[in-house]
């Protein structure tokens, strides 16, 4: 971010930026020069759109954003489930075997075994065949499923 613009500049800059974006046609990817702006205000714009809006967006690496189609939406979960498995896989993985492990408090052990337990069972629930299954689940229910509800479990 260039530290030499005030707060109501970018602050205008975004606006401007987010206007761009709700006017953007379905399917259409802009380029990040196309704004010749800083890439702060882009994704603050970006998230402006998709919070107020409910438009969403995709990144096509290296390029741009594009504005996603109806279709495409359900790609964000695809790629933000195996980003969060991958993560988790790594947290076990570096929670495991530890060298220090002998070295730690009872209190720190507990917290590693906690952590490792919660990444496990989150790599678990993000696995390709738990999402099938989450997937078929909601297929099943129908209009039935409540949000809220599971979030709250």
């Amino acid at each position: 971010m260039n530290a030499f613009i005030s707060d109501p500049e970018i602050q205008g800059q975004i606006a401007y930026v987010a206007q761009q974006l709700r006017e953007m046609p379905v399917g259409q990817t802009v380029v990040y020069t196309a704004f010749k702006g800083d890439s702060y205000v882009i994704l603050q714009a970006r998230a402006r759109v998709e919070k107020e809006d409910g438009i969403r967006f995709g990144t096509v690496r290296g390029v741009g954003i594009k504005r996603l189609s109806a279709s495409e939406v359900p790609a964000i979960g695809t790629a933000g489930t195996r980003r969060i498995h991958r993560a988790a896989k790594k947290t076990v993985a570096r929670l495991s075997n530890l060298r220090a492990y002998n070295d730690m408090d009872a209190a720190d052990r507990l917290r590693c075994a906690a952590y490792s337990m919660i990444a496990v069972s989150v790599a678990e629930k993000t696995s390709t065949s738990s999402v099938r299954a989450s997937e078929d689940n909601v297929r099943n229910a129908g209009a039935a499923v409540n949000f809220g509800t599971i979030l709250q479990k």
